[in-house]
């Protein structure tokens, strides 16, 4: 007589297996969600350092006190989803703004990453939220 043998997985075997792919989901969509918002925060420095050349090259030109609205080539994206950019006061005041959105965070929205034109020294002031500043360390630079 031929014995046929039964073949499958326990109900044991597959809840363990369920519980494992648990586990690791759980430590796995921290992670992603962090490395997500990084990648967004990323945007705002390279808007700004276009807004830190822009500004650089007029000062070559013209001159720090001597800079017009139109010698400023540079026009803040309107287009973004993180940010807001704006330069602060006049256009040639030396200082942009990037506001964080809600659509980037609800907890970040007016969290603000600054760049400061400093005519003494001819550089620029990096400051910003911490919680904005710590997804995007190399902003900040240190002494």
């Amino acid at each position: 007589m031929l014995r046929i043998k039964k073949q499958g997985f326990t109900l044991i075997e597959l809840m363990v297996v369920i519980v494992i792919i648990g586990v690791l989901a759980s430590l796995a969509i921290p992670r992603f969600t962090e490395a997500s918002l990084k990648a967004k925060v990323a945007e705002a420095p390279g808007v700004l350092k276009g807004y830190e050349s822009a500004f650089l090259a007029a000062v070559a030109e013209k001159g720090f006190s001597a800079i017009t609205s139109e010698d400023l080539i540079y026009k803040a994206p309107d287009g973004s989803n993180w940010f807001t950019y704006t330069p602060v006061g006049s256009a040639v005041s030396g200082v942009c703004e990037a506001s964080a959105t809600e659509k980037l965070k609800a907890s970040l929205k007016d969290k603000k990453l600054t760049v400061t034109y400093g005519s003494d020294d001819d550089s620029f002031t990096h400051t910003g939220a911490s919680e904005l500043t710590k997804l995007v360390p190399n902003f900040i630079k240190t002494p």
